[in-house]
Formats: C-alpha cells, sequence, structure tokens
C-alpha cells in the first residue's frame, strides 16, 4: 500500500477493513495505539490478539499479498523477515524507536561480566532485528544461535572484538 502517514490512515479504512491488528490488550503499545485512534480520529477498531496470533495473522496476510495495518516495534525479527512500512507519527504518539541500553544505578557492580558484554554491544537496527530472526528460525538454544549468527557475520562482529567484547 501507499499508505506513509498514520493521518492517512481513514483513506483507506474500507481497503484495511477498517481495523488495526494488536498485540495484548494490557499492554502499553495497545494503550499507545488506542491513543492514536482517538487523536488521529481514525475510523478503525483495534483488535486485540496475543502477540503470537497478530505475527501469524501479519504472515497469512503477507503470503496472500494482503493489506494490513498492525503495531510493530523495533527491533524485532519481523523486520528482517517482511518488508513492511512503519506511518510516519506526526503527532509524536509513539516513541522514537531505537535500541538503548539501560541498567538501574549500582548494575555495574553487581554484574561486571553483563556490564562490560553491554558497553562492548554496537549493533544496528538492521543488524539487531536480523539476528532476532536468526535466534527465532534457528531452531537452537538461544545461546548457540547468537554464537552461531556471529560466526556467520564477521563483518558485524569484528569491530566489537576488537573493543574486547566477549560474549561467551
Amino acid at each position: 500500500m501507499k499508505v506513509r502517514r498514520i493521518a492517512n490512515l481513514n483513506k483507506h479504512s474500507k481497503t484495511l477493513g477498517g481495523t488495526i491488528l494488536g498485540i495484548e490488550a494490557d499492554s502499553g503499545m495497545t494503550q499507545k495505539t488506542r491513543e492514536v485512534i482517538k487523536i488521529y480520529k481514525l475510523d478503525y477498531e483495534l483488535k486485540s490478539t496475543g502477540t503470537k496470533e497478530m505475527l501469524q495473522t501479519v504472515d497469512q496476510k503477507i503470503k496472500k499479498q494482503e493489506p494490513i495495518v498492525f503495531h510493530a516495534w523495533q527491533p524485532h525479527w519481523m523486520f528482517a523477515k517482511y518488508d513492511l512500512r512503519m506511518l510516519s507519527d506526526d503527532n509524536r504518539i509513539f516513541q522514537k524507536e531505537g535500541i538503548r541500553k539501560l541498567a538501574r544505578p549500582g548494575f555495574r557492580e553487581d554484574h561486571k561480566k553483563a556490564a562490560k558484554i553491554l558497553e562492548k554491544i554496537a549493533l544496528t537496527r538492521k543488524q539487531f532485528n536480523s539476528l532476532l530472526l536468526y535466534v527465532k528460525e534457528s531452531n537452537q538454544e538461544p545461546k548457540a544461535a547468537v554464537a552461531a549468527w556471529m560466526e556467520a557475520n564477521p563483518k558485524i562482529v569484528k569491530p566489537m572484538r576488537k573493543s574486547g567484547f566477549s560474549l561467551f
């Protein structure tokens, strides 16, 4: 579809079935989507399902090349698997997405190795989405899947290793 902005969704309500597909009803993302519907005066109903169910529906719609509007977030493997477009939010209701490293006061002292790992990790959103998809689809334990992804992506991992990064 050619929709680029949330503000233009009403023009496509019929094509999109007047529904925005969402995740769990009590999630922060769902609460924000309700706010978006209200502020943008969208003629849409929010259909909350579980995350798994939402992603299954997205997969089915994409395979059938049918339009769908749903709420999404990054980093997430769905962006590595599908060609998705985030709609522009002129009212900035949704927080700008990105990868952030946050820890509580005292985390560094309590978890030295984990803090060191966090300091050295430097992935773009696209790289992190790729890693998440690999872990999801690899049928391996997450630790083994991450190790395999790192081995398969030496150009990404090499600069981190030069700065002393070691995951295991």
